[in-house]
């Protein structure tokens, strides 16, 4: 449309139990945004204790892999469960087609209850 996206961040509003739907929102800090567009939002999203894990090479594989451990290995193996609430995807500037191509992934947890 002819207009910037501020994007260096990809935030998913994960799905409820109940729910088979979920809500993934491109954008950036508030303070990197010059103008917010009439039909743009800003969400405020709560402080949590955040587990960030780098993923390194080319997109879209580096980030789906690291999603598949995050799950498959770390959360399991942890003292920490997550927080359904927001997660987020950190992208850093450069060609993201590169081996050393850098971004993270965000998640909200807290210690489990034991």
């Amino acid at each position: 449309m002819n207009k910037k996206v501020y994007g260096m961040m990809g935030i998913c509003t994960q799905a409820k139990k109940d729910s088979k739907s979920w809500n993934y929102s491109i954008g950036c800090e508030v303070q990197y945004a010059k103008e917010q567009p009439a039909d743009f939002e800003i969400l405020k999203i709560p402080s949590y204790t955040w587990a960030i894990f780098t993923c390194v090479g080319p997109m879209p594989k580096s980030i789906q892999n690291m999603w598949e451990r995050v799950y498959s290995e770390w959360l399991p193996q942890s003292d920490y469960e997550l927080i359904s609430d927001y997660d987020i995807e950190y992208y850093t500037e450069g060609d993201n087609s590169k081996e050393d191509y850098v971004s993270e992934i965000w998640i909200p947890i807290k210690a489990k209850n034991n």
